[in-house]
């Protein structure tokens, strides 16, 4: 291969590159721009060399502030060598940095948030292409006065036909990282896939800015049956996993703009997004870096290098608990909707979804208010209208005051035929001034309804129809009763026997109450209606009945 001439092709290629970031570019040979020397020819694969100086310059293109410089460079070295170099203008690099720079996994710059894209495998991939061709590279830099990366080879006579000009065409493609990385949010569903599972993979999200890995994790996955998306920094691919939800993200810890822990913490802040199943690749494998990734909520930590079995056992061991975790959901989902919504009020049932409340605590002595309610004529009724019309008179009746009750913060107890047990208090904690208002407040509610609906019901007598109410405060034993295959959620004890009594003693349409929610009420709320002997209770009992308000 003429390495003059691939220098000069190469050189006329790259030009435009960077005199669109406004970088003066020259092409050298032996540090003049004259092409007048004997041509270099070297044993190389052009292919392989197109990488290597690739590499270099959009490394250069990277680094390089505008109004900067880079040469890219053919010059003689001793014992018949020949150096192929790019020299840049940009920040240079430390010592200790120019050190790591050629190791698999390295970056030169430790902060989590790199300005530009990492360049470590794409070196490690340069040096190793390099040697295969019986070369060798380096580096040469002082922080501050730029850098020059360089690759050697021995200079050969030629014994047949040489690589020039005519057969080299440069790829465009290979400059993809020098500029700003996009996002590639197309779903990639080419690859090694089987039949059966082409597009119809769970989708995987994979953040890293380097393209070389970005694409080796991609075939990986993508050979497993997997779609792939791909985002070059952290804030795409934040942008990313709230647009496209993919099941799984695999992302690098170190990342221009967003760094990889940074955009997890983003991710479980986030509620719509936060259970995203999350693995962590870095080059760091000290206990502390794994100790933070796990802290912020990483579910998987993969420290660099790691093989292909390992990352693919990790994906799919991950997904497989998302796809259990997801039938969970839909269990929880189905409970709450076909058992809670149908006992509970939506904002208690929420308070029992976030863990702010148990319905499993022990049973507990507490004071609540228990209203309970009752059709009056209904059993008569259902003997005349038959199982069908009664049914679908008692499913009205029981639909509307269920949303009554909720719009009230009550807790239904149970239903028993026609008649309605609502507890205020408990579950969930209330003040008795509270407990006392809401469920006098439902009471009325419920017999404004109850008046509503028997105007709809004018035919087979249903619209005579007329509910009781009494409501009672006090102490109540209240939690769970039963047994492992089946419990309820009541309260028990005189306090719920009295509401009950009270019920049966209420004038039809009326809400009658005991002395204890009287009081509470204060003056002007009811009115007093007598002395009551009721069933079960001893002596004799003051009733009030509740007097409407607007």
């Amino acid at each position: 291969l003429n390495l003059n001439d691939f220098a000069f092709v190469l050189g006329d290629y790259f030009a435009s590159a960077c005199s669109s970031k406004d970088i003066q570019f020259s092409v050298t040979y032996e540090g003049g721009e004259a092409q007048a020397i004997p041509p270099y020819i070297i044993e190389a694969e052009s292919d392989a060399l197109e990488k290597v100086a690739f590499n270099f310059l959009s490394n250069a293109l990277k680094y390089t502030p505008q109004g900067g410089w880079i040469e890219l460079g053919v010059a003689s070295q001793i014992e018949s060598r020949v150096r192929l170099f790019v020299k840049d203008s940009g920040p240079g690099i430390s010592e200790d940095g120019q050190t790591k720079l050629f190791q698999v996994f390295s970056q030169v710059e430790e902060s989590t948030t790199r300005e530009y894209e990492g360049t470590g495998l794409g070196l490690a991939l340069v040096k190793s292409l390099v040697e295969e061709m019986g070369g060798l590279v380096g580096v040469e830099s002082v922080v501050g006065e730029g850098a020059t990366f360089f690759a050697e080879f021995p200079v050969v006579e030629a014994t047949g036909p040489i690589e020039g000009t005519k057969s080299f065409q440069p790829r465009e493609w290979l400059l993809a990282d020098s500029g700003e990385t996009g996002v590639d949010t197309e779903v990639e569903e080419e690859g090694e896939f089987a039949p059966e599972t082409e597009g119809k993979g769970q989708l995987v999200l994979v953040v890293d800015d380097l393209e070389d890995m970005r694409n080796l994790i991609g075939q990986s996955l993508k050979k497993r049956g997997y779609r792939v998306l791909k985002a070059a920094n952290g804030e795409q691919g934040y942008a990313v996993i709230c647009d496209r939800r993919p099941e799984l993200v695999i992302s690098d810890w170190m990342m221009p703009k967003l760094s990889g822990p940074d955009m997890l913490k983003q991710v479980r802040a986030n509620a719509e997004v936060a259970t995203t199943p999350f693995i962590l690749l870095t080059a760091k494998s000290d206990e502390e870096s794994k100790l933070i990734g796990t802290e912020i909520g990483a579910d998987i930590f993969l420290g660099k290098p790691f093989n292909d079995q390992e990352l693919g056992s990790a994906v799919r061991n991950l997904l497989g608990l998302k796809s259990r975790e997801k039938e969970v959901q839909k269990l929880n989902d189905y409970i709450t909707e076909s058992v809670l919504k149908r006992y509970l009020p939506p904002a208690l049932i929420g308070d029992i979804l976030s863990g702010e409340l148990s319905m499993d605590r022990p049973a507990e002595l507490r004071e609540i208010t228990v209203l309970f309610s009752d059709l009056r004529g209904f059993t008569e009724l259902s003997e005349a209208l038959g199982p069908e019309k009664i049914s679908d008179v008692l499913n009205q009746y029981l639909t509307v005051m269920n949303e009554v009750i909720f719009e009230h913060e009550g807790t239904i107890d149970k239903f028993i035929g026609d008649a309605v047990m609502v507890l205020f208090g408990a579950p969930q904690d209330m003040a008795v001034k509270e407990q006392v208002e809401r469920a006098t407040d439902c009471a009325q509610a419920m017999q404004r309804a109850m008046r509503a609906l028997t105007e709809g019901w004018t035919n087979d007598g249903a619209g005579h129809l007329q509910m009781r109410i009494g409501i009672h405060h006090g102490k109540a034993v209240v939690g769970n009763f039963g047994s492992a295959q089946r419990s309820d959620y009541t309260a028990i004890g005189p306090t719920v026997n009295l509401a009950s009594r009270i019920e049966s003693a209420a004038e039809p349409g009326g809400v009658f109450v005991s002395a204890a929610i009287a009081r509470e009420m204060g003056e002007g709320a009811t009115a007093e209606v007598g002395a009551f002997e009721l069933k079960g209770i001893e002596g004799q009992v003051t009733l009030h009945r509740l007097i409407e308000r607007d």
